[in-house]
């Protein structure tokens, strides 16, 4: 009809049905509805809009379900943008449980940490950081225990010749490596193990985009030199102390400088 809200639809293709195995009892549209309401004029709408919000935080299928809607591009953007905070703040507050008891399922949070990377490469600039933010707080409660592929994943998508899953990738990396960035040096095991994996990689990707006069590849060279930050300004991990392994690095900083 006209004038209706666009329904919403799986980020892959294909509506998203409220019925589906994976989401068994969330309404996707009610969830939908619902944070439209939280930007309401009215103030008594947007109350009990967020009350709705709030009672609905453990019910099945919610994370997943506000995952999507962030995803989907056919979502209005400020109701895209209302559903990303809502998704970092109940992550931060309840992704490893409240008062010693699980909120959510693990189904629902391995569902969520197998589309995140996706989420983060597809979200426009207002939403990247806060979906950056939130994989930080979940990478620190679940890697690599609970995450074990999340470096394999990064390190696929640096390589995978697609922009934007390259450039969410980087993102993903670096807000990874923030949460070991003031542990003392026997406490980086993980770090170094990251590093081994992917710094290769990331050293070709600079070499590749330094002479690249574009703001895409600018970003992109932001987003690895703060990373070649994070993992060396306490010490310097094992792999690049070997002979001749840091110069290829000073090269190009050198001509990013210039």
């Amino acid at each position: 009809p006209k004038g209706a809200q666009p329904a919403v639809q799986d980020p892959i293709g294909g509506p998203v049905s409220a019925t589906k195995r994976s989401w068994p009892t969330m309404d996707l549209n009610q969830l939908l509805n619902a944070l439209r309401a939280t930007l309401s004029p009215d103030a008594a709408t947007r109350t009990a809009a967020e009350q709705a919000l709030q009672q609905g935080t453990s019910t099945p299928g919610y994370l997943p379900g506000l995952i999507r809607i962030i995803s989907e591009a056919q979502v209005e953007a400020p109701v895209r943008q209302a559903a990303t905070i809502y998704f970092k703040n109940i992550v931060a507050r309840h992704w490893d449980g409240t008062d010693g008891k699980p909120v959510f399922s693990e189904e629902d949070k391995a569902l969520i940490r197998n589309n995140m990377l996706e989420a983060l490469s597809f979200a426009d600039s207002v939403l990247h950081v806060q979906i950056a933010i939130t994989l930080k707080t979940i990478a620190r409660l679940d890697f690599p225990s609970k995450w074990p592929n999340l470096v394999d994943d990064i390190a696929g998508r640096l390589t995978s010749g697609d922009s934007r899953r390259t450039f969410g990738a980087l993102s993903a990396l670096l807000y990874l490596c923030k949460n070991y960035e003031y542990r003392p040096s026997d406490d980086r095991d993980e770090l170094q193990a990251i590093c081994e994996k992917t710094f290769p990689v990331l050293l070709q990707l600079l070499s590749s985009l330094v002479n690249t006069d574009t703001t895409e590849s600018y970003a992109a060279q932001k987003i690895i030199i703060k990373t070649f930050w994070v993992c060396t300004q306490l010490t310097v991990p094992p792999m690049l102390q070997q002979h001749g392994a840091i110069a290829p690095w000073m090269e190009l900083f050198m001509q990013v400088l210039s």
